[in-house]
């Protein structure tokens, strides 16, 4: 039906771009999938690997110390922090995927894995190299194997510094007997929290302190690391604690590598909670605050089966019946709302405008408050505050936007069929096209997926 091209678009895209309603109404479901298996390269330039980001970020920093050192203590205006200059680039280059993409699945995909697997920019240390993570550990994976990507996660820089793995020392290991230092818990309560199981599947605090006693050592390579590049993965062999480790019923033999770790985070990437988790957690992100137990069990088998390839869970997921209920319910994030209203007005130019947008209303980008990520339902979003904030920026954009759009037509290719009729009467009766833009911006259609 004609109604599903619009939803598609809005539950499952970025809402719809110029034109695109028209390209995707011939078969929607099979418009999402074919961008995941030839998805759009993120557009941009100066996107630098972790590494390289870490690396400018050390020098700039010993620079920064130097001087202030010799100029006791007041240093005069520096060249700018190569980290904060990576996150403006890698943020610019997300804007301009939500306005160009033609893969919008894919995009849609790359914000569920990124905030399932958070790290925050809020830290100084992670806001240069947030962007670089997405795309190194998030979107080189997510249309593989599930464990694939937990190890991919667990092993990058964003994360081993966002939850303090990088300095986990093994108690009895030579540097925890030299030092007297001790564990790290952050990163495998999380892994086993956040990540995997989920908090009711079924672990225990014994289970968090032999996963984190498994992972000692996980670093990441300074200046002085021998034989490994610095900003990137560093296996710590003096800091990681000798022995096997026994974790969710499995005992696994002592190893002097990663290999003990990355042989529990396999086990624990096919885990049945952990496919219980990812299940609802999808179910719930792209449907639903409160999806049907047939969905979230119909994804569930299709994890487990598969053994944790996850283009069969895309295709369950978009072939549910329970995904396409009548009418859009959840209530668009900051983010959702930005994007949908790039991709709406195909805007590509106004980047600062965007970026000031989202921490407006409330959600810079790759800085959640937790490592839980950002809220997703709708209680937390469509509050009295919120909505005025809200409204003052749609005015602001239908202020910028009157000139170039007739606020009809605009709604007829944003919205499609989904526009209501109460809707599109009262855009054309507008005073003018500042107030269709924003009736439009505001409607409950637009504010919804």
């Amino acid at each position: 039906m004609q109604f599903q091209t619009e939803l598609a678009l809005s539950r499952f895209g970025l809402g719809a771009a110029p034109g695109e309603i028209d390209r995707a109404s011939g078969d929607p479901i099979a418009y999402l999938l074919d961008g995941l298996k030839d998805p759009d390269p993120l557009p941009g330039k100066k996107l630098y690997s972790s590494s390289h980001v870490i690396k400018q970020f050390l020098t700039y920093r010993r620079s920064r110390d130097a001087r202030r050192k010799k100029a006791g203590g007041k240093v005069k205006r520096m060249s700018q922090n190569p980290a904060i200059t990576a996150y403006r680039a890698e943020l610019r280059s997300r804007l301009k995927a939500f306005s160009d993409s033609q893969t919008p699945f894919v995009e849609r995909l790359a914000m569920f894995w990124a905030d399932h697997f958070t790290v925050s920019a809020r830290s100084p240390r992670i806001a240069g190299i947030a962007g670089s993570f997405e795309r190194e550990a998030i979107r080189a994976n997510m249309g593989g194997n599930f464990a694939d990507m937990l190890l991919a996660v667990a092993k990058h820089p964003a994360m081993l510094l966002y939850l303090n793995n990088a300095e986990s020392i093994g108690p009895n290991s030579r540097v925890g007997k030299k030092r007297n230092r001790g564990l790290n818990e952050n990163l495998a309560r999380e892994l086993l929290e956040l990540h995997t199981l989920g908090v009711d599947g079924g672990y225990s605090l014994d289970d968090i302190q032999e996963l984190a006693k498994a992972i000692t050592g996980w670093s990441v390579a300074g200046p002085k690391a021998k034989k490994y590049q610095t900003g990137k993965f560093y296996f710590r062999i003096r800091a990681h604690e000798p022995g096997s480790r026994t974790l969710l019923g499995h005992t696994y033999e002592a190893s002097r590598s990663a290999k003990t770790g990355e042989r529990v985070l396999h086990d624990m990437a096919h885990h049945p909670s952990t496919a219980r988790f990812i299940a609802r957690k999808l179910a719930t992100y792209f449907v639903s605050d409160t999806p049907s137990q047939a969905l979230v069990d119909a994804l569930e088998t299709a994890f487990i089966k598969n053994h944790g390839e996850l283009m069969p869970v895309y295709e369950a997921l978009l072939n549910h019946p329970d995904a396409w209920l009548a009418e859009p319910g959840k209530f668009k994030t900051p983010i959702d709302f930005v994007a949908s209203t790039i991709r709406g007005l195909s805007d590509k130019k106004h980047g600062k405008f965007w970026i000031d947008g989202l921490q407006t209303n409330g959600q810079k980008y790759w800085a959640p408050p937790s490592p839980a990520g950002w809220p997703n339902d709708t209680a937390t979003w469509a509050t009295s505050d919120g909505l005025k904030t809200r409204l003052d920026f749609a005015v602001t954009i239908a202020a910028g936007a009157a000139n170039l759009y007739d606020p009809p037509e605009l709604a007829r290719q944003m919205l499609g069929n989904a526009l209501h009729r109460e809707t599109a009467l009262a855009i054309s009766r507008a005073a003018n096209r500042k107030q269709g833009i924003a009736l439009l911006l505001m409607s409950p259609e637009f504010q919804r997926r």
